[in-house]
């Protein structure tokens, strides 16, 4: 509109506005009007010996007919014929923003000259005023995106999505033409690829820097920003260039990820136009980069509490798994049973539905299925020839004496119900609490099928192994009786595949 007004107002053939261009420091004509339009659009003029940048640094008008006498005048191979021209300072609160330069072939007039200042005040003015509402709105795109991150980085654990959240928003929300996160291996102190966005090719994928080399590298060991600006490109700045190569960049910024004083790596950005680049991008990426580095940081504490926990898990199943071979070491004649009914106990629960934590609590309690044993002395344990009822009396208080060992360790408590339970029968007859039907847990009762079926077909003190048809018919017999009767047909359709596996 200001253009428009000084043209109606001169009746000239051009008119132009420059303000400056933070990173070439120049008078960039970003706003042209008139018959040399696409001549004069974009172009910068410098600050140092020109008519542009004397009214841009003095704040004083300027005027003159005779441009070809003109020592200062930069254009003068753009505008043809045109002999006059008038600068007109663009100020607000003091402050100039920018140059009005109107020109063309008659000559301006003084009292026209004088007229300019108040329409540049008004321009200067209204661009202002755009100049904040673009500001704000900007602003307003940085807190969305520092609000998307602090999102991302609370609600998910992962850091890959973390990653993928703030490469998407500084390439959509902030301007930037291209983003690249890259990670720093504690143990080798590579900086590593590991997010990006906005790149014309996959090769940046491949990129790793050791600390110390390559911009990255630098960054992160001296620990400071950087920013290059050049219209030739950014080959000349970078050690690895070949994945530059059709990028046409020629602007980087970049900062380090630091968290407790730890750098975590380097979040770079890359502009293939000026104008993208805004006042305060730095401070911007800076606040990014800290969101990014705690992001990293807590998902590290997450990996190495994991995997603490995964250890612990481990070295529990393994006490497990030693309390079983305890236990068969003082009775030979039942070597290797506990690992046969826990393995098997396991494909009938599956079987029959069952996955996740419980699948994991059937399998350690199956394990531990006769840990109460170690209190029945041993006279008793191996004992040739039939128990006596008093000796049986003893041999029935060992799914007591696995509770009361169990209960007291509160990591175990889900592998109680087969400890205890399984020598409940079905029909309410077994021990140690009588427990009936649906009354007796269903881990108790997968097992019981399978205790009774892996321990008629392999020897004992007291007797031979039974045959296996012999050891099914018993099994069907005792449906309903002592053993779940929709388990235990559950158990002979699976029967033929756990003997293939038994036999492979």
């Amino acid at each position: 509109m200001a253009l428009k007004a000084i043209d109606n107002f001169l009746q000239i053939e051009t008119v132009a506005i420059g303000v400056m261009d933070e990173p070439t420091q120049k008078i960039e004509l970003k706003y042209v009007a008139g018959t040399l339009k696409q001549r004069l659009a974009g172009q910068k003029l410098p600050m140092e010996n020109s008519i542009s940048g004397d009214v841009f640094r003095s704040g004083k008008p300027y005027l003159t007919n005779d441009l070809e006498n003109e020592r200062n005048f930069y254009t003068k191979d753009l505008l043809d014929t045109f002999n006059a021209a008038a600068w007109v300072p663009m100020v607000v609160d003091g402050t100039v923003t920018g140059v009005i330069i109107a020109s063309g072939v008659r000559p301006i007039d003084p009292a026209e000259f004088h007229a300019l200042l108040p329409i540049a005040d008004m321009a200067a003015s209204a661009i202002h005023r755009a100049s904040l509402a673009e500001q704000m709105q900007q602003r307003l795109q940085h807190l969305t995106a520092l609000r998307a991150i602090n999102v991302s980085i609370s609600a998910s654990f992962d850091l890959r999505v973390t990653l993928n959240v703030l490469v998407n928003q500084i390439h959509s929300q902030l301007g930037a033409d291209a983003v690249c996160v890259l990670l720093m291996e504690p143990k080798t102190r590579l900086l590593r690829y590991a997010a990006g966005n906005g790149f014309r090719s996959r090769a940046v994928e491949q990129l790793t820097s050791w600390l110390g080399e390559g911009q990255a590298g630098r960054i992160a060991l001296e620990r400071r920003n950087q920013y290059i600006f050049d219209p030739n490109g950014l080959q000349t700045y970078f050690s690895q260039r070949n994945w530059l190569v059709g990028e046409d960049f020629i602007a980087y910024h970049a900062v380090p990820m630091i968290v407790k004083g730890e750098v975590k790596g380097v979040l770079e950005t890359f502009h293939r136009a000026p104008g993208a680049i805004q006042n305060d991008y730095m401070d911007l990426l800076e606040a990014l980069a800290m969101e990014t580095a705690i992001a990293i940081d807590k998902a590290e504490l997450l990996e190495a509490l994991q995997r603490s926990n995964q250890e612990l898990t481990i070295a529990y199943d393994k006490t497990i798994e030693g309390w079983a071979r305890a236990l068969e070491l003082r009775d030979q004649d039942t070597e290797f049973h506990t690992q046969r009914v826990a393995e098997w106990t396991t494909r009938l629960a599956q079987a029959y539905g069952i996955v996740g934590a419980q699948l994991m609590q059937i399998r350690r309690g199956s394990l531990m299925h006769d840990l109460g044993k170690i209190a029945v002395p041993d006279a008793i344990l191996n004992k040739k020839g039939p128990l006596t009822e008093e000796e049986w009396k003893i041999m029935r208080q060992h799914p007591q004496h696995a509770y009361d060992m169990l209960s007291q360790i509160e990591f175990l408590r889900p592998t109680l119900d087969i400890p205890y339970c399984h020598h409940e029968h079905w029909d309410g007859s077994g021990y140690p609490r009588g427990l009936a039907g649906e009354e007796i847990p269903i881990a108790a009762r997968l097992f019981s099928v399978i205790d009774v079926w892996d321990a008629l077909r392999n020897r004992r003190p007291y007797r031979d192994a039974w045959p296996e048809e012999k050891v099914i018919a018993y099994l069907q017999e005792q449906a309903g009786k002592q053993l779940d009767p929709a388990i235990v047909q559950i158990f002979l359709d699976i029967r033929p595949l756990i003997l293939r596996n038994q036999s492979g």
